[in-house]
């Protein structure tokens, strides 16, 4: 019913937000429980870009083998990467997701990058 994602363990030159993010696995389940009707609804609900992000993980990490760790990254200054794949021979790869026509890394997300020993790839 739920994903638990927990917090990237690399190496950071920042104060890292340790407590892990939850997510509802079954987008539409969710919508059903907010009384969502409709795409119209959804996309003038606030919760709108969380289920986007929760649909996108679910369906990336569902993809990998289980040879990939999934987490987040977030220093208590805000500064934060949506999904952190960890992978084979040391391989990290960031995800920021966000739910826009035109989608760039946000400041926060590339600050983020630059913080993790070594820096990781941001996609």
């Amino acid at each position: 019913m739920v994903r638990q994602l927990s917090a990237w363990c690399g190496t950071s030159a920042k104060r890292l937000v340790r407590a892990p993010k939850i997510y509802i696995r079954d987008s539409g389940l969710l919508h059903s429980s907010l009384n969502i009707q409709n795409t119209e609804e959804l996309l003038g609900h606030p919760i709108c870009g969380h289920s986007w992000e929760g649909f996108a993980i679910e369906q990336m990490v569902g993809a990998l083998s289980d040879r990939w760790r999934s987490s987040f990254y977030r220093t208590s200054a805000g500064a934060e990467i949506d999904l952190v794949l960890g992978g084979p021979q040391g391989r990290v790869i960031a995800l920021e997701i966000k739910r826009a026509t035109a989608p760039t890394p946000t400041a926060a997300s590339i600050s983020a990058r630059r913080m993790c020993r070594p820096p990781i790839d941001l996609l």
